[in-house]
């Protein structure tokens, strides 16, 4: 027993001198990334605050030692770009693999609108001339029957007034105000259709006996054929038509197909005229019963119409006839 208690005394003795034999004064390792080692790398231990106590930096070949002072620190690997790393100080040899901090996981792109004008794609977000987009969706179920009907009152700038009360009559549009000191010069904005500029026919065209509803059919676009419109307002927006854009740019895109299952959609617009009711008008009994009334009020006497024959249906008079059937 006495042999068993000595043997396990002395098991412990060397333990105890294993353990202390194993205390940490220094650490060393490499670093390095997924193209190899890392050279400057930094290498700090840092107290419990985060206060750095010693530090160093990795060779060409991304090797460092670095002394320890306190094994209860954390050892901290840094380097520019990569993910800081810390780990407890419990070995001697670190090698140890950063990873990138300007890695992304997962890369979602999503589609801009952009806008074609110059023939370069040009996202929304950064055309820096006076534009503004006018989508048909925004008016989806209102009536009107021409697109100057649709825009009135919904751009910026854009002045548009009824040639007259006529129906059919068209309109006057202002973009960039009257530009023209001739009134036989056309002030009108630039109308581009899908990129094209609508050129108005007047081959067969009478201007001498056309009405305001002829012109106006020159340029008559069904709005239910419009998917949006974009009106191009200054001088940097206008320059790629040319002088032909002096007065603005009016560019209107037409609904193109889309890929999934058919879709009909049908559209009715009626019309509806009615006569109001007119006037109910008195008959010969009421009309004299109002004259007589108009001759009481003033002197508030009954015999003040007494004398006027053609009210109180005297058969002497020549009209009696009349006045009695109440023609």
């Amino acid at each position: 027993m006495r042999t068993l208690k000595s043997i396990i005394i002395v098991l412990a003795l060397l333990v105890s001198t294993v353990v202390q034999a194993q205390t940490i004064t220094s650490v060393r390792g490499t670093i390095s990334d997924e193209m190899g080692p890392l050279m400057g790398a930094t290498v700090c231990e840092i107290d419990g605050n985060g206060r750095i106590i010693e530090s160093t930096v990795t060779d060409l070949n991304g090797n460092f030692t670095m002394k320890v002072k306190n094994q209860k620190d954390r050892i901290r690997f840094s380097f520019v770009g990569m993910k800081t790393l810390t780990m407890p100080i419990n070995k001697t040899t670190y090698n140890v693999n950063l990873e990138s901090a300007t890695t992304l996981k997962e890369v979602t792109i999503k589609a801009k609108r952009r806008v074609i004008g110059n023939g370069l794609p040009i996202a929304q977000r950064e055309v820096s001339s006076a534009t503004q987009l006018f989508s048909m969706k925004d008016v989806e179920g209102m009536a009107f029957t021409t697109i100057d009907e649709a825009m009135q009152g919904r751009i910026a700038g854009l002045d548009i007034i009824g040639n007259s009360g006529d129906l059919g009559s068209g309109s006057t549009m202002r973009l960039r105000g009257a530009s023209s000191l001739s009134s036989l010069t056309n002030s009108n904005p630039l109308i581009v259709v899908d990129g094209n500029i609508r050129e108005v026919s007047l081959d067969n065209f009478d201007m001498a006996a056309a009405n305001n509803e002829k012109f106006a059919e020159l340029l008559n676009i069904n709005p239910e054929d419009i998917a949006d419109i974009r009106v191009l307002k200054d001088a940097a927006a206008t320059a790629i038509y040319g002088s032909q854009g002096g007065n603005g740019v009016i560019e209107l895109t037409t609904k193109r197909g889309t890929v999934g299952a058919p879709k009909l959609t049908y559209s009715l617009k009626l019309t509806n005229t009615y006569q109001p009711k007119g006037y109910e008008m008195l008959n010969g009994d009421d009309y004299t019963m109002l004259l007589k009334e108009a001759y009481f009020n003033p002197s508030q006497d009954d015999g003040a119409s007494a004398n006027i024959s053609e009210i109180n249906y005297d058969p002497t008079f020549s009209e009696y006839e009349h006045a009695r059937t109440t023609t």
